[in-house]
């Protein structure tokens, strides 16, 4: 199966390093509501040496405010950055044609990577989505000229992957911001959304939805067993009303 993501944000500069440390992460693979982002952070060393003075470090370790600053002084520091969008609605699809959500993720990820010609070799360093972190390196391994390094939790232990998960968590947090104001805007009396992950503010938020439109809105993963099972127990009390008062 076929399918591009939305770039959402891209550059790429000329550098002279012979060497280029690329660093690659998402944000966003487990919520039941809206897009996953990717990010690709491209630095030569002596940017890895500047962007880790800036405090880089795992995205979901810092304070917003402290993301929303990074974001725009780690663009100025790179030789190169892309940020990729891939929507609930992609998500479910993929999934519905029996596509898992890390092959999603290696898709996302080769496409983000395609997006540079890179004249130089790479070290390619990325925060892995497979429980082998060496297993999903090799995905790449046609596309690289240089090394590849695959490691869990590759965003608290390199700069780069630390930029690209900023980067991608940044924008994440700023779509779901205005998914939120949509909603607002569609229905005030709903709940909030909040950040789309499975928990009890996300799961009143669906419930409530649903109930009300008999539907779930377009930003829903509902492929997500959170999803499923809120749906259910609603359709599943409303048979037995209807059971009740019509029998």
């Amino acid at each position: 199966m076929t399918i591009r993501f939305e770039i959402v944000d891209k550059d790429f500069r000329t550098s002279r390093a012979s060497t280029l440390y690329v660093g690659m992460d998402e944000a966003g693979r487990g919520p039941v509501m809206g897009p996953m982002i990717i990010g690709i952070a491209i630095a030569t060393k002596v940017q890895i040496s500047s962007i880790k003075k800036l405090g880089v470090m795992d995205s979901k370790v810092l304070k917003a405010v402290t993301r929303d600053k990074l974001f725009g002084l780690i663009k100025e520091k790179l030789t190169g950055f892309g940020i990729l969008s891939i929507s609930a609605k992609e998500i479910d699809d993929l999934r519905t044609g029996g596509i898992t959500l890390n092959e999603i993720e290696v898709m996302a990820f080769k496409q983000l990577l395609n997006e540079f010609e890179f004249k130089q070799e790479i070290v390619l360093q990325l925060d892995a989505a497979d429980v082998i972190a060496e297993r999903f390196g090799k995905n790449f391994e046609s596309m690289v000229n240089g090394e590849i390094i695959s490691k869990h939790k590759g965003d608290s232990i390199f700069p780069a992957v630390s930029a690209a998960s900023i980067l991608a968590k940044v924008t994440r947090d700023a779509k779901m911001e205005k998914i939120q104001q949509e909603v607002l805007l569609f229905d005030n009396n709903l709940p909030r959304v909040g950040s789309g992950y499975p928990n009890k503010i996300s799961k009143l938020f669906l419930s409530t939805y649903y109930r009300r439109y008999k539907k779930y809105p377009a930003f829903t993963r509902t492929t997500w067993d959170t999803a499923k099972s809120i749906k259910n127990e609603i359709d599943e009390r409303q048979t037995s009303l209807n059971d009740f008062f019509w029998n």
